[in-house]
């Protein structure tokens, strides 16, 4: 979950085009934060429903509930709430304004470093889980993974399913009403990165089921 990119992106920001897509950045770099630590089996209370998979502020409200104590885990959740809200705003606001990026990002640095914190990763430097095929690569996790930009995405290559499964992993889809179950019980998604700049998901040809993979051990 590295924020390096986005930081670079902050200090390249000349234009309103530019700040608005530093607040869609963000909004999505915490989304995918949240569906990274969140755990149905872990966080979620007897009874409660599982929050949607776009939901990042209830998915990361949960996840502090269970890791921080009390009014701790009330601030976080503010904080979280807050980021959220400025991120939203910087999108629609017309124009952006450049200050509002900039705490935007900095927002975003300090809660990946919270995460970091209570879980033990490192989000800089996890390396990536990833098959090359030819020019292509296909990751499911490490790197930039959760930072990059998402593109349309594509129709999952056989010959990406191949290298994974001959990796020693084992690929199947799933729905994406039913990807936070899967994710809670270990399995990753796998998109396609230029691990770089953007990642693509990959898809069934029904682009509501995606690319899933289970480690091997």
């Amino acid at each position: 979950m590295s924020v390096k990119n986005v930081e670079a992106d902050l200090r390249a920001a000349v234009t309103d085009n530019d700040f608005c897509a530093l607040g869609t950045r963000c909004r999505e770099t915490v989304k995918s934060l949240a569906q990274l630590v969140f755990s149905s089996e872990k966080h979620l209370p007897d009874g409660t429903p599982a929050p949607s998979p776009t939901d990042s502020e209830e998915m990361l409200s949960l996840f502090f509930n269970t890791t921080l104590d009390g009014s701790t885990a009330t601030e976080a959740r503010a904080f979280v709430r807050g980021l959220i809200t400025l991120n939203n705003a910087i999108v629609h606001r017309n124009p952006p304004r450049p200050l509002d990026a900039k705490l935007a990002v900095f927002g975003l640095r300090s809660l990946v470093e919270l995460v970091a914190i209570l879980t033990g990763m490192n989000f800089e430097t996890e390396p990536w889980k990833v098959v090359q095929v030819g020019q292509r690569f296909f990751a499911w996790d490490g790197g930039l993974l959760y930072s990059l930009d998402d593109r349309k995405p594509i129709i999952a290559p056989p010959e990406a399913i191949q290298a994974i499964n001959d990796a020693g992993h084992h690929t199947s889809y799933c729905s994406k009403e039913r990807i936070q179950t899967k994710l809670a019980q270990g399995a990753r998604q796998v998109y396609e990165p230029d691990k770089r700049e953007w990642r693509r998901e990959l898809t069934h040809g029904i682009e509501n089921h995606v690319l899933i993979v289970r480690e091997g051990d």
